[in-house]
């Protein structure tokens, strides 16, 4: 008997399946995206679908021929048709079980971000013959202390390039990230796990099937994917996606917000 997948669509706030899907397509299930090597960087146990058929509305599924056709990738839509159940349902799984701490954490982060940033100003702008510390601490375990030059420089050089930041763009890079945070959804708790998943084995994936392609193209398809998959990526962003062309569409989706997701080197458990 063939499994089927009805397309879930936002009502009330979550993810329920969609009245009288218009259409039905056949699922490749050779096929398929692997979210395990990101998901096991996460911390989460990615849950596998086994898909015959895909039930869902035209809409939605001519839209996603229009951005596999702008970026060249038409033949690849037996692989996104595929995970489209995959990421529904960890999505909705994990936006209600990840522990309450990794919430927290989102919420924190805000906060912490402005305090590394205001560290890097002062390490920008600081007189050469400074002396610099760096202070980790673990627990209840003593603080351990690095002070010798060329390990706190190549530290802090390593820092700075995860966030792309010279003495020359830092103003500019750090309204940037910061304008990250008022397009901050409030994911319920390990919603916006699934959605960092997501993104990286995407962009991943495009980089390889498509090697000029720009991260900001990549980030934006993530994006426009993310939303047919009814799934926002920020508070600001508007999911029905068939009132505008696929061009203007992609040019609506705040890259910024997204690959600030994708930098994200966090381990998360339960």
């Amino acid at each position: 008997m063939d499994n089927i997948y009805i397309l879930k669509k936002i009502i009330d706030g979550e993810l329920k399946p969609m009245d009288n899907p218009e259409m039905e397509v056949i699922i490749p299930n050779e096929v398929k995206l692997d979210f395990s090597g990101h998901s096991s960087e996460a911390g989460i146990s990615w849950h596998l679908s086994q898909v015959d058929i895909l039930k869902l509305d035209k809409i939605s599924y001519d839209y996603l021929v229009l951005l596999l056709e702008h970026f060249g990738v038409k033949q690849h839509i037996g692989v996104f048709l595929n995970i489209i159940p995959e990421i529904q349902d960890n999505y909705n799984l994990y936006a209600e079980s990840l522990d309450t701490a990794i919430f927290n954490d989102f919420v924190t982060e805000q906060n912490d971000v402005k305090v590394l940033f205001d560290f890097f100003e002062s390490y920008l702008k600081r007189n050469k013959d400074s002396n610099m510390k760096i202070v980790f601490k673990i627990d209840k375990y003593k603080p351990y202390s690095i002070s010798n030059f060329f390990l706190t420089e190549e530290i802090l050089s390593n820092l700075l390039k995860i966030y792309g930041i010279t003495y020359d763009n830092f103003d500019q890079r750090k309204r940037e990230v910061l304008q990250n945070f008022e397009h901050q959804f409030q994911f319920d708790k390990g919603a916006e796990v699934v959605i960092m998943i997501v993104i990286k084995t995407i962009v991943k994936y495009l980089k390889e099937e498509i090697p000029l392609i720009s991260q900001r193209d990549c980030l934006r398809f993530a994006g426009v994917f993310l939303h047919i998959c009814q799934i926002p990526t920020d508070n600001k962003a508007d999911i029905a996606f068939q009132e505008y062309s696929i061009k203007d569409y992609l040019g609506l989706i705040y890259h910024q917000r997204l690959l600030h997701l994708y930098n994200q080197r966090k381990v998360y458990k339960k």
